[in-house]
Parts: structure tokens; sequence; C-alpha cells
């Protein structure tokens, strides 16, 4: 086969090759030679095709790097054989999909070891409670927290944001132990807040940013801060997590594990959403479990309340194992995490008038929408959680 640093430098070359015709303005050839190179998958391997480039768009000099033998393809056959069922479903359904959509094949070769670093990020990052609990009191959090909720709802941002915003906060109030000394509704704390919020979108999805972000502190602030100080709060939040800041969060886990369920019921992956959203208003068991368990027994809780058939648990099975070494503790972690997610479901109605409460009111509505299934309308299993198929 091919290997992707040869594919690269011919890429590379042709680009080169593109940008001095345009420069020498001969912009007809440019554009023909563009458009007869078509990306495909590397998993995609024919007679005349090899590493993503048809070879009626390679230069005949260098046609022979994308020689595929029959030997060659057959091992490429094999190869996906031992594909995990996660990696598989990507080749399968990234197979005969639009061009525009075809960077996701990328993921069949890289998927299982990404899960895996996934996770060993995440674990790193994970937060002291105990600490953070000294430097950011419980019901300043709560407020916090649902300040987050109710302003990223107004503003549009997505979900990813909103996790990463609530894991910054988080591990800066674990590390700084100055911060026990900022009044929670001081100018410095409101800093760290807006810096917090400036910093999930820098390192977030494009479409968040829709605005400037002097635009967005002024809207945030109502107007009240300066730009200034807050790009000086996010110098003091990189510092103390050592500039350490992007790792996943729960969403990230959740589209990853969630993408094969949603044959089963299209309620899964919703459900499952409001569940960890609802857990981060209690930051002991949001940062209890690792995120990968956590976002596991999520949807585990989820399969059972929609009743999910058996094969649905499966797929679950086998992806969640996807981020451990053989013999990790995290999967004996599920049972428990499960048990402790479908406790705090069950009272999440009986907070009356806390911030976890407010919190809970405000998903309850968000979450009882049609774009959400309604999902918040669902009545978790009581008085306790059935047997589920693999953590029995």
């Amino acid at each position: 086969m091919i290997s992707p640093t040869a594919g690269d430098d011919l890429i590379t070359r042709g680009v080169l090759v593109n940008t001095a015709q345009l420069l020498e303005g001969d912009h007809k050839t440019a554009r023909e030679q563009h458009l007869k190179i078509h990306v495909r998958p590397p998993y995609v391997v024919g007679k005349e095709q090899a590493f993503g480039l048809e070879t009626a768009a390679v230069p005949r000099e260098f046609a022979s790097l994308f020689a595929v033998t029959h030997k060659e393809q057959v091992t490429d056959l094999e190869a996906q054989e031992r594909l995990s069922g996660l990696a598989a479903y990507f080749a399968k359904t990234f197979k005969d999909c639009p061009i525009e959509d075809r960077q996701e094949a990328s993921l069949v070769d890289v998927v299982d070891s990404a899960m895996r670093s996934m996770h060993e990020a995440t674990v790193s990052c994970m937060p002291s409670v105990a600490s953070m609990e000294r430097n950011f009191p419980v019901t300043d959090r709560g407020e916090t927290v649902l300040w987050i909720f109710q302003a990223f709802e107004v503003m549009g941002f997505s979900d990813h944001a909103l996790f990463q915003t609530a894991l910054i906060l988080d591990r800066y109030y674990a590390k700084n132990h100055k911060s026990a000394n900022i009044a929670p509704q001081s100018q410095e704390s409101q800093e760290i807040l807006i810096a917090a919020v400036c910093l999930a979108l820098k390192i977030g999805p494009r479409p968040d940013v829709a605005f400037s972000l002097r635009m967005i502190v002024s809207h945030l602030s109502r107007q009240n801060m300066r730009a200034e100080a807050v790009m000086q709060a996010e110098l003091r939040i990189l510092r103390a997590l050592r500039f350490v800041v992007g790792s996943p969060t729960v969403q990230d886990f959740l589209e990853v594990l969630s993408i094969r369920l949603a044959v089963f019921d299209s309620r899964i992956s919703s459900l499952a959403s409001y569940l960890l959203q609802l857990s981060l208003a209690d930051a002991g068991l949001f940062h209890r479990y690792p995120p990968a368990v956590l976002v596991a027994a999520a949807l585990a809780l989820s399969l059972s309340t929609v009743q999910a058939p058996a094969e649905a648990y499966a797929v679950l099975k086998e992806d969640f194992a996807l981020h451990f070494e053989a013999g990790a503790k995290e999967p004996s972690m599920l049972v428990p995490c499960c048990s402790d997610l479908h406790v705090f479901w069950l009272s999440s109605t009986t907070w009356l008038q806390s911030p976890a409460w407010k919190v809970a009111q405000h998903l309850q509505t968000k979450f009882a929408k049609k774009n959400y299934h309604g999902v918040s309308l669902l009545s978790p299993p009581f008085p306790t959680l059935p047997a589920v198929p693999f953590l029995s």
C-alpha cells in the first residue's frame, strides 16, 4: 500500500504546481487540474485508485507511486475485517457519502486509538472536588452553573462550549488556592467567569464564535467589563492550569458513544445529554467518575428508560471498552456510576429553591422541547434501576 507520507508529498507537490500556475496567470489550467482531483477515503482502493487520489489526476512520472497490487488489496480487506465495530461503522457509513463529508472516513484508522487517548487526556485533567469546593462553595458554583446554562441558551453557544467552560472553572478553582479569598459577586470573580467562557469559545467549534469576542464580553457583562481585564483573567487561568486547556469533555464522549445507538431510538442521545447536563449541578457526582464512565452510565440509563433492545447494550458495551487497556479498573466503575446517576435523577425533583433545583427546572424546560424529543418529560425507572444486560 502507498504510505501516507508519499501521498502527502504528492498532494503538496500538486498544490505547489497549482499555485505556480495561478501566480503565472494560467487560471484555466489550474482550475482544470484542481477539478480532476477527487478526495476519496483511504479505505476505498481500486485498480486505478490509491490513498484517496485518482491516478487520472496524477502526473505520469508519479503514477508508479500509486500502483496497487492484488495482494495489497487482499491485505486491505483483511485489515477491514479486524476493525472494531465503531471503525467498521465509519467505513460502511461514509463509503458512498458526498465528497464534502468524506473527511469522516479518516476516523476509520484512528478512532480506536483516539478513544483511548481521549480517556487518558480527561483523567489527567480531572479536578479535585475537595479542593474545588474549598475555593468554590457549592452555592456559588450552583449559581454560576445556572448562569452558564441561561446565558449559553440565549447566545446559542454549543454544548461543547458549555461543558468546556464549566470544566475550566472547576479546574481553576481546584488549582488556585488564592481564589478562596475572592468574593462570589466581586468584579474579579465575574472576570474569571467571562474569561472561562472566552477560552472555551476560542478552543471550541468555530460556529460558536459568530461575533467578535469583544462583542461577546460586552454583551455577557452588560457592558460593565473591559475586554483587557478579561484577557488578564484569561492569563491567570492559563497560568493556574499550566496552559493545559481544551481537554475532551463529556460532550465529546457522548457524540462518539451514541453514534451507533441512534438506530435503536432517537431519544437515547437527547436523554443522555439531559442527564449529563443535570449532573453538572453536582460537582461531587460530575467529577467522581471519568467522563467516559459517566457518559456510558448516562447512555445505559437512557437505554433502560426507553426500553431499548439487548443489541443496543451490546453496541454500547463494545464501544465503551475501546477507551481502556485490558484489565483497567474503569469498567468496574460503570455499575456504581449508573446507580448514583439514577438516584440523582430521581432526587432532582426534590431540590426545592436551591441552585441545583433552579438548574433542574431550567433543564426540564429546555429538554421538553421538540428538538430534544421531550426527554425531560420521561419518568426515570422507579423505584430501582432495572437489570441492565451488560451491567448485571
